[in-house]
């Protein structure tokens, strides 16, 4: 069976392509690395922070938590609301009381967040980086004035690449730590992420044999075996391979944005089912998402019933909470998006009658 999930595969363009949206940015603002949490551990590294504190949300992945986890900086959560948006007033009270260096905003799922207010916010010596990872590169960004100082972009979240973070440094004064250009572990998580990246290409493409879907397992086996690869070599921040450059030169970035935001329309237009609350907006601005997201009491129901037809979504909770069990009541909204939110397919391999086909079975869940 032919899975619809949001697994990313191999999808080389003949010709090199442009990354859309970043022309304006001057190739000294622009830094490579291997990934984002690479990225920010050279930032750590490098720049001498003063009070060695950061501001998270409290939903927070672990590519945004090891790193100052890592260097043993202070951290302090806030609570978001229950679309993923900042908590503005818990966000204002930690600000004044602990004066961070650092804090992160996430655009979680793709959506755009009020970087803006967040950064009103926060003391004027504070660096605020806006996470762009659950997005890719497209022509809003082109005219959009960011107000933080690092703008992150991680394009193995959506793309068909090995590796790779973009920051944009909005500021001059920062500092990295020069990255490694090569590693033993380094290069045997590259082969097992372009070994993932391919079979899940076979899988997608031949797999209307149903013997086929052992191609699905395997690049599942070896995204796995890739990231606890990065797990262990990522103490130190590396480079954007090469093949990580070539694969994304060659990355049709324009077709796959439209694509995902036709996808996402649709969602708009045909989810109808009560059981399921749609949390995507637009209000302040309309980029390619990572998935549909939705909120659900019964999103374990969904998803096994999902998969029953070969429909994968994701739910973000597997190294996405790090606060002790005492502590979670103090952020009850990101608690609840935690244990509730689902997302459901949007990828550039699908066609719009897959999330059609996707649309309908959601349509047709009841518990």
């Amino acid at each position: 069976m032919r899975r619809l999930d949001n697994f990313r595969v191999l999808a080389v363009d003949r010709r090199r392509q442009p990354l859309p949206g970043l022309q304006r940015y001057a190739p000294g603002q622009m830094r490579w690395f291997g990934s984002g949490r690479e990225a920010l551990l050279a930032l750590l590294m490098g720049h001498p922070f003063k009070r060695r504190t950061v501001l998270l949300p409290a939903m927070v992945p672990e590519g945004v938590y090891f790193p100052f986890q890592r260097q043993n900086w202070r951290i302090v959560y806030y609570d978001l609301d229950e679309y993923g948006n900042p908590d503005f007033e818990g966000v204002a009270e930690r600000a004044t009381a602990f004066a961070p260096d650092m804090a992160v905003i996430i655009h979680l799922f793709g959506i755009v967040r009020d970087t803006a207010r967040l950064k009103s916010l926060l003391p004027e010596d504070c660096c605020l980086v806006e996470d762009f990872a659950h997005s890719t590169f497209c022509d809003w960004l082109a005219g959009y004035q960011s107000p933080a100082d690092l703008c992150l972009f991680s394009p193995p979240k959506l793309l068909g690449v090995t590796d790779g973070c973009l920051i944009i440094a909005l500021r001059s004064d920062l500092v990295f730590f020069p990255p490694r250009p090569w590693s033993w572990l380094r290069s045997r998580h590259l082969f097992a992420r372009l070994a993932s990246l391919a079979l899940g290409a076979a899988s997608q493409y031949l797999g209307k044999w149903d013997s086929l879907d052992v191609l699905a397992r395997s690049a599942t086996w070896f995204y796995n075996r890739s990231y606890r690869l990065l797990m262990r070599y990522c103490i130190h921040p590396h480079t954007f391979s090469r093949v990580g450059r070539w694969l994304l030169s060659h990355t049709d970035h324009q077709r796959v944005a439209e694509q995902r935001m036709r996808q996402v329309e649709l969602y708009h237009q045909l989810l109808q089912n009560p059981l399921l609350k749609p949390i995507h907006s637009v209000d302040l601005g309309c980029i390619p998402l990572i998935g549909f997201p939705v909120v659900t009491p019964h999103r374990r129901e969904l998803a096994a019933y999902l998969q029953q037809w070969g429909i994968r979504g994701a739910a973000y909770t597997d190294r996405w909470w790090f606060l002790p069990d005492e502590q979670r009541e103090n952020y009850p909204h990101a608690w609840y998006l935690l244990q509730t939110h689902y997302v459901l397919p949007v990828n550039q391999k699908l066609s719009l009658s897959d999330i059609q086909l996707v649309i309908k079975r959601v349509n047709e869940f009841v518990v």
